[in-house]
């Protein structure tokens, strides 16, 4: 059945795609597809070319934090990037393109500055963009067919899967192939016209927006109303009456005694 689900053969039957997934790689276990695909890139694999495991076992997020995942309800991939410009706004770009995806099988999902998926509050997915000489590696990890029993127990209030979510399981990779589709098609925008044109569509689907929030990076923390993000993705916080852009930092609800 998993092999079925996303064997390279299948999906690019089913995909349709100009540059993406022309190279489509999977393996059973690896640390994670991050690592991979950065190793595919620097011996010369193409962009365009997409990693994907039934089982990560060092799966990671942002500053080097564990990302849970499982051999039969999980989606991980990982795709090549060659930008011929500042990779500007691209894990917003894969988490816009990975919403609009989900619209399809499960309405409502919202991007959590700056690389997380919710759906209703609770986590489903996140996004981690590592680049080494000229290319980029951006990965996701989704909780597609996760049961509740599946989660650990620490993680069981903050995070949920399609499953969860809609009652039924999901075909991982139709998931894939609709999602690799979609991001190529933003992506050869975003060659041209930046991240400015899904600016204005991506902040109607910002969690928090409007919202007192707390941006905390190293020893700094700053409370303001998140008020919208920029033309290449950076954060806009309003903290009394100036507007503070942040490129960077990890995006909490305040609570009303913070």
């Amino acid at each position: 059945m998993i092999l079925n689900e996303l064997h390279p053969a299948r999906l690019k039957r089913n995909i349709r795609t100009e540059r993406f997934g022309n190279i489509i790689l999977l393996f059973d276990s690896v640390d994670s597809t991050n690592t991979i695909g950065t190793q595919l890139a620097e011996s010369g694999f193409p962009e365009g070319t997409v990693v994907t495991v039934v089982e990560q076992i060092k799966g990671r997020g942002r500053i080097e934090r564990k990302w849970f995942s499982s051999r039969s309800g999980s989606l991980l991939f990982s795709i090549i990037l060659n930008p011929k410009k500042l990779p500007t706004g691209l894990t917003s770009l894969l988490a816009y393109s990975i919403i609009e995806t989900l619209d399809d099988f499960c309405d409502g999902t919202m991007m959590k500055w700056p690389n997380d998926i919710y759906y209703k509050g609770r986590k489903i997915g996140g996004i981690l963009a590592e680049g080494k000489n000229e290319s980029i590696v951006v990965g996701a990890g989704l909780n597609i067919n996760q049961i509740k029993e599946d989660f650990p127990d620490d993680l069981l209030p903050i995070a949920s899967s399609l499953r969860i979510a809609k009652g039924n399981q999901f075909d991982r990779g139709v998931i894939l192939c609709r999602i690799i589709e979609a991001f190529e098609r933003n992506y050869i925008r975003w060659e041209r016209e930046g991240f400015r044109v899904f600016k204005e569509d991506a902040e109607e689907r910002l969690l928090y927006i409007n919202t007192d929030v707390i941006i905390t990076n190293g020893e700094m923390h700053k409370t303001g109303k998140l008020v919208g993000i920029t033309e290449d993705s950076y954060l806009l916080l309003r903290c009394g009456g100036k507007v503070t852009v942040f490129s960077s930092g990890d995006l909490s609800l305040r609570r009303k005694n913070e």
